[in-house]
Formats: structure tokens, C-alpha cells, sequence
């Protein structure tokens, strides 16, 4: 059926749609879409049952175009510009059986579950997402955490993600999370992610609470083998069930990133490690070896070997892991000053004439070097000298856990966390699950101790189906505006090139050509309907070079029909 754009005042009575959605204390999240929020511009595929600002509604499969222009948003549709002012709203309404229900944004292929509000923002769209809580989960949850991780697993981290978004709530700002790593990542929901999915339904509306409120249920991808205090990272006060403890299954997981390095105990060449880290070590010795009489000089000492190494002095109290030195008892060679020592058979009461001291400062003299017997330990600092020399940092945050073995001929240094290390450690969730056959319940016993888990109501009816009569209602008729000439194309297809056709806008709608193959590209021309293209080149992103006698740019392909 072709597209329509039909108005609905005069059939809100007829036909009782419920325009308003019903709030709910814990029901609805609001996301502020930062992917999109760059734009003056946003393409929207309608993939559901939708109405606009109680006035529009749309077919399934319509596409929109909403622009800020002049500090008002404009929608565009069939040929048809509606002025909507300083905000649109693209409300959600129930919809039948199964169908997908839900918006697709700037050509993507994931589904956003919600109503869109769309406002404008010092020039640009502002996206901001209002969907129900589980819907959202969808969106999250395998973005956090692997769809192929064992599905106790990713129930808990629905769970962790639910009681975080719920926590988050504040009604006095206009969002409540961002869809990046300030809060949970959110991509919108695509329907190859089963397991979480079914994660997600299995634990709906299960949350995490502690003294009457939702807990902190942070969570990261791994901790090196021990959970982290927030007060370490973030500051504040200390949090009951967020405690440094020891995590044997994350360290125990073989896919938990580790970093490693060996350092030879017995360098031939006087090399620690490598030479941007005997440096360092060499720097460290200098003092010492000046207060001892041994020559400071870096070319004058060099070291023959390491006795002993271990990470020392733990930065946050005696519990943590988290070290601030690597410890290290060294060999050397090294020149010891000159002692000049006085002859018995000369005489001080010599009868020749003093001579003047010499003038200008005296240079000492050394005896050839030699193996020092008595060792020497210099503590180097982790942060950022051994994770930097070695090459084994994983976080900027400095906060990773390192640890030396003893392997014989070498000492190896490995270092370990990916993330704060506060709360569940995905790769520790997942070892549980899968190597110790344990519940969400476990597994969030686990990393937050003392919590409790309470159901809450977190789902709530959509607004009345819009009948499908009135879907199939006409639009006003456009005012009628002249109709561009399409652009020639006198070139022939070389090898690999084809004739194309835009065909997949409306017949009063254009495409955009875009100057590089992005959504937030410059718009360099638009094409309307049946413009006849040359296709150059096709992209594995879904895009397609072209050109015409007058310009060249870049498509979607899902746009145009190519003629083979």
C-alpha cells in the first residue's frame, strides 16, 4: 500500500486513540542518544505504529526526515513539510501480535523501542529516547556483556543493568542515562540476540536493593582477580556490598585479558627487561651507588643480574592488589673511587720547596669496575614506568594489578583488570556460570554481598492500536511546487558498473547524496524519485558510489534499483 501521510484531529474521537502514555514510577527509561545527537538532521524508518504530536500518524515502513532549521524542527514526509516548532514527539502505540514496533535511525539496522523526543539544541537535533524498561534492557545487555555467554550469566547482568537504569531515574532533568560508557552502552535491540533476550524475560523486573533503596550495582569487564572498593577509584563514602575481595574466577577465566612480559634474571648484555626499562632501573641506582663511592656515571656501571623481584607496597592498604612498585635486588659492576694511600718512606719533613695545589676542581679517580658484593634494591614505580617500559598497560586508569612469577630463568610480569574492577566482573560471571554451574542469585551474591532481590513493575500498557482504516485514510493534498528536470547521465557502464534508478523514496521525496559513505556526511545534492544514476562502486557498508554528467556522491543502496 502506498504511503500516506493522514491527519488525525478529526479522528481521535471517531476512533479513541489514546495519544498520552501512561507514566509509571519504574517503567519508562529516557536515553539520550549522543550517537545521533551531532546532527541538524535525522532519518527516520518508521518499523511500527507511530503518531507525531497528536496530529500524524504513518504506514508502516514510512521513512521521515526531521531537520533543525532556524532553531525549529521541520518534518519531512511525501513531499510534505510539517513546521512542529521546538519539539516532536514520534509516540509508540500497540501494535499487532508479534510485528517489530519500533523506530530505525539514520539508516541502521537495530530496532529503538520507544517514543522518540526530539528537540533542538544549540542548532541540532536532540534524540532523546523514552522507552520501557525492559525494551531498553534489550538494547543493553548484549552490548555488556556477549549474547554467547552462559544465560545465568547474562541474567545477571540484566539484573545489574536493570538496577542500575532504575537507580538512575531523576525526573527533574530531561534524560536519565546516555547511551555510551558514562552510563551502559544502548544500541537498540537486534533480534539476533536471543540470550539475552530470554535473559532479560526471565529475570523481568528483577532488582537489586540494599537498606530500602537500588543498590550500586556497577559492574566491568574484568578485575584481575579481585574486586575494587569505589571509594578507590571514585572516592566518597565506603559501600557495604562493595568491597575489595578476592575473585578466583575471573583470574581463573582464560579469556580475562592479561599482559605479559619476561624479564631474563641473568642478563648477558645488562639489559633489564628491555632498554627503556634498564634505564629506568639505572636512574634509580645512580643515588645509591654515589652515596656508596662507586662511580654514578651511566656508561661506568652496568648489571649483572637480578636476585630477586616482586611487586611491593600495596596503594590502597594492606589488602589491595594494586601495587605501586616493582621491587628489585640487583647485581652490578661498577668502578669504586680510588683510595690513595701514603708512602712510610717519605719524609714530611722533606727539605724541598712546597709546590702550589693545583687549581679548579679535582677529578676523581677510579679503580677498574668490578662485581659489587653487596647487593642493591631500587623500587620502580609501576605507574607508569614498568606498565609503560614492558609494554603491559590495559587501562589509562593506572589501576591495574600486577603480579612477578618465578620461571626459572626469567621472572615473568603479567598484569591484569579491564575496567574500575568495582562490582560483577563479567569474565568472573561468566567462569561461574559456566565452569561451577551457579544462578544469577549466586552470581550476584557474589560480587554484592548483602543485597537483596525484589520484583518490581517495570512494563505498562502502550496506547490504543491506530486502526488500520485509519492508516489507509489520504493525506491533505500537497500544495503543488514544480518539479526539478532530472539531472542527464549520457555515460555508459564500464566493467563493473551498472544503471540505477532512485525508486525507494516517494515520488515527491528525495535522496540525499552524500559527499562521503556516513549518515553525517555533507549533503552535496539531492536525487528525486526516478533520477537515473551511474553506479561506480558498491561498499560492503551498504553504500554505493555514483555519479550522474553533473555531480558525484554517495547513496544507501537500499534506495535505488539497480538495472543489471
Amino acid at each position: 500500500m502506498c504511503k500516506r501521510l493522514a491527519l488525525v484531529i478529526a479522528l481521535i474521537i471517531a476512533f479513541g486513540i489514546a495519544l498520552p502514555v501512561i507514566a509509571a514510577d519504574y517503567a519508562t527509561v529516557r536515553v539520550l542518544l549522543t550517537d545521533f545527537a551531532a546532527s541538524r538532521r535525522i532519518d527516520v524508518g518508521v518499523y511500527g505504529s507511530y503518531s507525531v504530536d497528536s496530529i500524524f500518524t504513518f504506514q508502516r515502513g514510512s521513512d521521515l526526515v526531521i531537520s533543525s532549521e532556524q532553531g525549529s524542527l521541520i518534518m519531512y514526509y511525501e513531499g510534505m513539510a510539517y513546521h512542529a516548532g521546538d519539539e516532536i514527539i514520534l509516540r509508540r502505540h500497540e501494535t499487532a501480535g508479534s510485528r517489530e514496533n519500533g523506530l530505525r535511525l539514520q539508516g541502521g539496522l537495530n530496532l529503538f523501542e520507544g517514543d522518540l523526543h526530539l528537540s533542538v539544541q544549540d542548532g541540532f537535533v536532540r534524540p532523546v529516547l523514552h522507552i520501557m524498561t525492559e525494551d531498553y534492557l534489550k538494547g543493553v545487555v548484549p552490548y555488556e556483556m556477549n549474547d554467547s555467554f552462559p544465560i545465568e550469566a547474562l541474567k545477571a547482568q540484566a539484573v545489574a543493568a536493570r538496577t542500575y537504569a532504575l537507580r538512575n531515574l531523576d525526573p527533574s532533568q530531561f534524560y536519565d542515562v546516555v547511551d555510551n560508557t558514562n552510563d551502559q552502552v544502548y544500541r537498540g535491540y537486534d533480534v539476533s540476540n536471543v540470550n539475552a533476550v530470554r535473559a532479560i524475560r526471565e529475570t523481568a523486573g528483577v532488582s537489586g536493593m540494599y537498606a530500602g533503596a537500588f543498590a550500586l550495582c556497577y559492574y566491568t569487564a574484568s578485575n584481575g582477580g579481585q574486586t575494587e572498593s569505589p571509594v578507590n577509584v571514585w572516592g566518597g563514602e565506603p559501600v557495604p556490598y562493595l568491597t575489595i575481595k578476592e575473585d578466583p574466577y575471573d583470574i581463573e577465566n582464560p579469556e580475562s585479558i592479561v599482559k605479559r612480559a619476561s624479564v631474563a634474571k641473568n642478563p648477558s648484555d645488562g639489559v633489564v627487561g628491555n632498554s627503556e626499562l634498564t634505564q629506568v632501573v639505572k636512574a634509580l641506582l645512580q643515588p645509591q651507588l654515589e652515596t656508596l663511592g662507586y662511580n654514578p656515571d651511566l656508561a661506568t656501571f652496568s648489571i649483572l643480574g637480578i636476585m630477586d623481584m616482586q611487586s611491593a607496597e600495596p596503594l590502597y592498604g594492606d589488602s589491595s592488589r594494586v601495587m605501586r612498585f616493582v621491587r628489585m635486588s640487583l647485581r652490578l659492576m661498577a668502578q669504586k673511587r680510588h683510595t690513595v694511600s701514603v708512602d712510610p718512606e717519605v719524609s714530611i719533613f722533606s727539605a724541598a720547596a712546597p709546590t702550589q695545589a693545583p687549581q679548579g676542581p679535582v677529578m676523581p679517580r677510579w679503580d677498574a669496575a668490578r662485581e659489587v658484593t653487596v647487593p642493591f634494591t631500587v623500587d620502580v614505580p609501576i605507574f607508569p614506568d614498568v606498565e609503560s617500559a614492558l609494554q603491559i598497560s590495559i587501562n589509562q586508569k593506572q589501576n591495574e594489578i600486577l603480579r612477578v612469577r618465578d620461571a626459572g630463568e626469567s621472572f615473568e610480569v603479567s598484569m591484569q583488570r579491564y575496567g574500575h574492577g568495582v562490582g560483577l566482573s563479567q569474565r568472573g560471571a561468566q567462569q561461574m556460570a559456566q565452569k561451577n554451574d551457579v544462578t544469577y542469585q549466586q552470581i550476584l551474591a557474589f560480587y554484592y554481598p548483602g543485597m537483596e532481590l525484589k520484583t518490581m513493575e517495570t512494563s505498562l500498557p502502550l496506547p490504543t492500536p491506530v486502526s488500520s482504516a485509519f492508516l489507509a485514510t489520504p493525506g491533505p493534498v500537497p500544495t503543488a511546487t514544480p518539479r526539478p528536470t532530472l539531472m542527464p547521465l549520457t555515460e555508459k557502464p564500464g566493467e563493473g558498473e551498472w544503471i540505477a534508478h532512485v525508486t525507494g523514496v516517494a515520488a515527491n521525496s528525495t535522496l540525499n547524496l552524500r559527499a562521503l559513505p556516513d549518515m553525517t556526511s555533507d549533503i552535496i545534492m539531492q536525487l528525486y524519485f526516478g533520477q537515473e544514476v551511474l553506479v561506480l562502486e558498491r561498499l560492503d557498508s551498504g553504500w554505493l558510489r555514483i555519479k550522474t554528467d553533473v555531480i558525484q556522491g554517495y547513496v544507501m543502496e537500499r534506495y535505488v534499483n539497480i538495472v543489471k
